[in-house]
């Protein structure tokens, strides 16, 4: 249920859905492994979270048409909404960056109408948007997910069309890889690139199908490796350190251990 990951210092930030969908839960989990939860209201099927302005978090209320920002605490303390006339989830916003002081939020198209971009087969319509001028940034995408800038243009998942794309400064796209599944979530290192695969929600080849992150050569872009997750869909990656995996693993095990004797 995460939808939104990003590493703040030695903290793990998890922005996490409910069912219910009338809130969200920011959970916060130090280099110990112990984690603290603050409720967040009004956050609908988040799609990402980025620490910003300070002591601020920025969650992405898709399902509102929203991006709020909130204290660590569940605070409220802002709200931007990209149109006033607008319906719920009509641009489905999703991946945020900061890039040259500017805070971008991706979205499947600017639509006014609820989930419009489904009814039209998630066109390409989709685009990186400036929130503060409302300038786009990006265009000409299908269903974007995670932008990064890099080495002077932006690596963008272009998520439809199932395929990992570099964006240059005047908006030529670049196919750099291509997956036979649902490519969100990118972690760029010196020495590789990694991006997420999910298997299609409408095409699944099995009941038990999983999802994969890859690694790709950033110079050649050639796979160099695949390895599958025990999970049905990845969102986003993050490098984090591994003394925090490791108190993460041991709190899970002496959980779950706590849980089977009832204690």
């Amino acid at each position: 249920n995460t939808t939104g990951m990003r590493m703040h210092g030695d903290d793990l930030l998890r922005c996490a859905w409910n069912t219910e969908r009338d809130h969200a839960d920011l959970v916060v989990t130090g280099i110990d492994g112990r984690s603290r939860t603050a409720r967040l209201d009004g956050v609908g099927n988040p799609h990402d979270i980025l620490p910003d302005e300070g002591h601020l978090v920025a969650v992405v209320a898709t399902e509102q048409n929203e991006i709020v920002w909130f204290r660590r605490d569940g605070r409220h303390m802002r709200t931007w909404r990209p149109e006033s006339t607008a319906e719920s989830d009509s641009w489905h916003l999703n991946s945020l960056v900061r890039h040259q002081g500017r805070l971008l939020v991706g979205a499947f198209g600017r639509f006014t109408q609820r989930k419009e971009w489904d009814l039209l087969g998630k066109p390409a319509s989709g685009c990186i948007v400036d929130v503060d001028s409302g300038a786009v940034v990006l265009n000409g995408l299908r269903a974007p997910h995670t932008p990064r800038f890099v080495d002077g243009r932006w690596l963008v998942c272009n998520s439809a069309d199932g395929e990992l794309i570099a964006v240059d400064s005047e908006q030529q796209h670049t196919v750099l890889a291509k997956f036979d599944g649902w490519p969100r979530g990118l972690l760029v290192t010196p020495r590789a690139v990694f991006v997420g695969i999910s298997p299609d929600r409408k095409d699944l080849r099995t009941a038990a199908a999983t999802s994969r992150v890859v690694a790709l050569d950033p110079t050649s872009w050639e796979t160099l490796a695949e390895v599958e997750v025990a999970a049905r869909e990845i969102y986003d990656l993050v490098l984090a350190p591994r003394t925090l995996i490791a108190a993460m693993s041991t709190a899970s095990i002496r959980n779950r251990t706590s849980s089977k004797t009832g204690r």
